[in-house]
Formats: structure tokens, sequence, C-alpha cells
């Protein structure tokens, strides 16, 4: 995803808060050995989703089983 911003003083705000905000509010998601999903941000490794619920968590693993794929 890129984005094109013609104002530079909002450019360089943007451009800032990537620098110094966002991190500290973002995850990385890999892949582990096993094949699961892991999460990880500055210091932290999270198993789950961060911030999900488990009723969203529910939604998730129901709906990943429904077969929507040509909906894509």
């Amino acid at each position: 995803m890129g984005l094109v911003i013609e104002d530079h003083r909002m450019a360089g705000e943007i451009a800032s808060a990537f620098d110094t905000r966002i991190p500290s509010n973002s995850y990385e998601v890999q892949l582990s050995d096993r094949g699961h999903l892991f999460w990880t941000s500055a210091n932290e490794r999270y198993d789950l989703e961060p911030g999900a619920t488990l009723r969203r968590r529910l939604t998730m693993a129901i709906a990943s089983r429904l077969p929507i794929e040509w909906l894509l």
C-alpha cells in the first residue's frame, strides 16, 4: 500500500508518525515452525490476535470454515 501526499507539511507529519507513534501501536504477524500465526510487538509475543475478543475469535473461526473463497 502506498500514499501520494502532495502537501509537504502533511507529508512530513505523516512520515514523523510512521517513525515515532505507529511502531508502538503495530504488530508483525509471523508463522511459527508448527505453522501457527503469532504476533510480535517491540518486545512482546502474542499467540492470539492482540485486542481480539473471544466473540471476534469465534466469529472468525466459523467464517474461516465457510466456502466463500470465490468471493475474494
